[in-house]
């Protein structure tokens, strides 16, 4: 996996919403960084430190549950095939990589 010497520095987050229907993940507007001295303790506040790393994020996922096995097994095999082309593959709508089974999870 190639990963870039240093991170570009980013100016603006697009904000993506995600809703039942046609219209999943579609970026909904951009927001600019700036910069803040003190946050309001009530406003959710995300500081990220580029210079500081903890580990490396391989991929995001999801969990297999018995609950989502029913659901899917509700689904035509037309509809099965899109959800899965949409949730794993790579140029799919989430393009998801890892999925977990929880251990006792209903």
């Amino acid at each position: 996996m190639h990963r870039p010497s240093s991170p570009a520095p980013y100016t603006i987050a697009t904000v993506y919403q995600s809703s039942p229907g046609a219209r999943h993940f579609l970026a909904e507007s951009e927001r600019a960084f700036e910069p803040l001295e003190q946050p309001d303790e009530l406003f959710p506040t995300v500081f990220v430190d580029v210079d500081k790393t903890f580990q490396t994020i391989e991929g995001f996922g999801g969990a297999f549950t018995d609950a989502s096995a029913d659901n899917f097994a509700k689904l035509s095999p037309g509809d099965q095939e899109t959800f899965l082309k949409a949730c794993f593959d790579p140029r799919g709508l989430l393009g998801v990589g890892t999925m977990f089974s929880p251990m006792g999870g209903i």
